[in-house]
């Protein structure tokens, strides 16, 4: 049985990792997984994916027609949808079983994935996420729809946890404490661009600190050097994207993961961290984290602002004990919910359910396309509207 995945892309990123991650569980299964990926990037992380554009395509009509193109080409039994919204728009017009997977519940002035869902989900046969809370958000946001559902998992083998050191070291009372931050650096999605104002904030209260970056992107080098001016190097050390063997290794030594990103998904570094029993500190917008530290492990917190991040900091750091219990906390709700029976489970369900999909028969011909409507008309308009203002004061 050939079950063929669709994604946006294919690198350094997390949806890229679960869409490598679910094609070897499949394929573990004893099933065919093939990869087609809409756009090709610089950074891939495996060579054996169908590319179907090498730069960004403008055109969704052309985007969606090329992935129906390589649906045909490929001939799947089911067509499993991992990420991207163009990517969910053409499940409309596949006549096959359709499955698509939801990481993330972005929503912003560009993108409202529960907008998206909603006028898409007639056409979903199934419907997978990385956590049942989310599952649980989005069956309640269409009652009547006639999809199944399923977990699929971050699942860790049992024996991966020999990588990960565990023992984590006694935090003297006046040591600095390490934070640290991974991830790619952009000022939309990450807010990256905060991290110098929570940095210098944070080093005028009473408790020290030094932070950990490991990851790269467009943002950086600005940010690297805005630091420098400020810190020692001792303070923030940028390691760039290290090997996961590396990260695995170095995460025992830091004292809590942090974030501060408009949206996510459930960071699969987030998960590792919990398994080096770091606490975590991210936005209340990064699904699936809820159902992560629903046990104790860290906290969510309302990201506003820059000021909002050092405020809920400042609270969390001057409590070491408390801090050194939720590190425990993490390791073991994560130990529990992403390593062994728990995740297995999920994991043998799921794959059980895509490869018995039935086609509801529903399904759309490209001659009537419509976009999918992304997100409000009114919200639509306000984006413009302080698109153009602040081009205004710019010049």
């Amino acid at each position: 049985m050939k079950i063929l995945l669709l994604t946006h892309f294919f690198g350094k990123g997390g949806s890229s990792s679960l869409a490598l991650q679910i094609q070897n569980q499949i394929q573990r299964a004893g099933y065919f997984a093939p990869i087609i990926a809409t756009t090709r990037s610089p950074d891939a992380i495996s060579a054996d994916v169908d590319y179907l554009f090498e730069t960004p395509c403008p055109t969704k009509s052309k985007v969606i027609q090329a992935i129906l193109n390589g649906i045909e080409r490929h001939a799947p039994e089911v067509v499993y949808s991992i990420s991207g919204t163009l990517e969910m728009d053409a499940l409309r017009f596949v006549n096959i079983p359709r499955a698509r997977h939801f990481s993330s519940l972005e929503c912003h002035e560009h993108v409202d994935i529960k907008r998206l869902f909603l006028q898409a989900a007639p056409y979903f046969d199934a419907v997978t996420a990385n956590t049942p809370d989310v599952l649980d958000v989005l069956k309640s946001l269409a009652p009547q729809a006639r999809f199944a559902t399923a977990t699929f998992p971050y699942a860790f083998p049992a024996d991966s946890l020999r990588h990960f050191n565990r023992e984590k070291p006694a935090v003297p009372s006046r040591s600095p404490l390490q934070i640290c931050y991974v991830g790619r650096f952009d000022t939309f999605q990450k807010r990256t661009q905060w991290l110098p104002e929570i940095m210098k904030k944070l080093a005028s209260g009473p408790v020290p600190v030094e932070w950990h970056f490991y990851g790269d992107g467009p943002s950086r080098a600005p940010i690297e050097h805005e630091v420098g001016e400020i810190f020692p190097r001792v303070t923030a050390r940028f390691h760039g994207w290290v090997s996961q063997s590396d990260l695995t290794r170095l995460l025992a030594q830091h004292d809590l993961f942090f974030l501060c990103s408009r949206w996510e998904g459930l960071p699969i570094a987030m998960v590792e961290a919990m398994l080096s029993g770091v606490a975590c500190l991210v936005p209340d917008t990064c699904a699936g984290a809820g159902y992560a530290l629903d046990s104790g492990g860290g906290w969510l917190y309302t990201a506003t602002s820059a000021q909002s991040c050092v405020e809920k900091l400042q609270t969390i750091l001057s409590n070491r004990v408390g801090l050194s219990r939720a590190g425990l906390a993490a390791q073991a709700a994560a130990s529990h919910k992403f390593v062994g029976e728990v995740p297995a489970k999920q994991t043998a369900e799921c794959i059980d359910m895509i490869t018995s999909l039935p086609f509801n028969g529903l399904f759309d011909s490209m001659s009537n396309y419509r976009p999918l409507s992304s997100v409000s008309p009114m919200k639509k308009i306000v984006s413009r509207v302080l698109h153009h203002f602040s081009k205004s004061r710019s010049v």
